[in-house]
């Protein structure tokens, strides 16, 4: 069976940010951002709606099946009570010579911008993908020199770059 990150204890801190997982509850909190021109323009989707959004949480917080090959888990980022944004971890096992791995990811409402907090979170799922014992590996859109330093600062390094169905991304990695 594939790892779950569910299955480590929540909630995380890190710096001044708490990761929990995301709940029904926090559909409008996400909207508010994930609704957003500027905050879509680096991450692999378009702007979502409320029931786009809705549809993610509930497919990250849905039961893990045993057959799995791979799990995406979002969770919600607080800074003193206050849902700033979300990350997700998803672990997938395509690589049979090197087992399974997790990718993170993270977007924040832009008025929680520039204060550490994707810092901040990405080191907490770092931290929480080597506690799973796994690599952990993130992407990023090239020009994104924000989410590149962040990832950097989490300790990860640039191996390559990578063509998706919406152009190339740069990949990041752990030892």
């Amino acid at each position: 069976m594939i790892p779950d990150p569910l299955n480590l204890a929540w909630p995380r801190a890190y710096g001044l940010c708490l990761l929990r997982p995301v709940t029904e509850h926090d559909v409008d909190d996400i909207l508010a951002y994930r609704s957003r021109p500027e905050v879509a323009r680096f991450l692999t989707h378009p702007v979502l709606n409320r029931d786009a959004v809705l549809a993610r949480i509930h497919q990250r917080i849905r039961p893990l099946t045993v057959d799995a090959r791979e799990v995406t888990r979002g969770l919600a980022v607080e800074v003193k009570g206050r849902l700033v944004g979300d990350a997700m971890m998803r672990v997938d096992h395509t690589d049979e010579e090197t087992g399974p791995r997790v990718w993170i990811g993270y977007a924040f409402n832009p008025e929680a911008w520039g204060k550490g907090y994707a810092t901040d979170t990405a080191t907490c799922l770092t931290r929480a993908g080597t506690a799973m014992g796994l690599r952990v590996w993130a992407d990023t859109v090239p020009g994104n020199v924000g989410s590149e330093r962040v990832l950097t600062k989490a300790g990860l390094h640039l191996v390559g770059v990578q063509v998706v169905g919406n152009g190339p991304r740069n990949v990041f990695a752990s030892d």
